[in-house]
């Protein structure tokens, strides 16, 4: 399992690529955390939801904070999309999700999308 690839030469054949996102305020808890906390917290509660079986499951991590992550629209935001998810459709490629769907979604859409893109396969 990955948690994020970010375009790296490091996802293994037969395995998942998986972007995690934790959103936090400046300060907070997880903000002190280091990254080898956060990592380590991120694996654990993977662990304890059954969604992995444990930390050798994990391929390898890279890590990424950002102090500004929401989205902002632009006037070009409806054609921008188009030209990304037509690139990657004609690569075979599914787009899900917030950031796959260039949309500002809240987790009961990104589920929805979800499910009804694994039940076309």
């Amino acid at each position: 399992m990955t948690l994020w690839a970010g375009g790296t030469t490091n996802h293994k054949p037969d395995s998942a690529t998986y972007m995690i996102e934790v959103t936090y305020r400046k300060n907070d808890r997880v903000d002190l955390m280091t990254d080898a906390e956060l990592t380590a917290k991120i694996i654990g509660g993977l662990k304890e939801i059954g969604f992995i079986d444990g930390e050798s499951d994990v391929n390898f991590t890279d890590l990424k904070r950002f102090d500004y992550a929401y989205v902002i629209y632009d006037l070009a935001h409806k054609e921008n999309p188009t030209v990304l998810r037509d690139y990657f459709k004609q690569q075979g490629v599914e787009l899900n999700g917030r950031f796959g769907s260039f949309e500002y979604l809240n987790m009961d859409a990104i589920i929805r999308q979800s499910k009804n893109l694994a039940e076309r396969f």
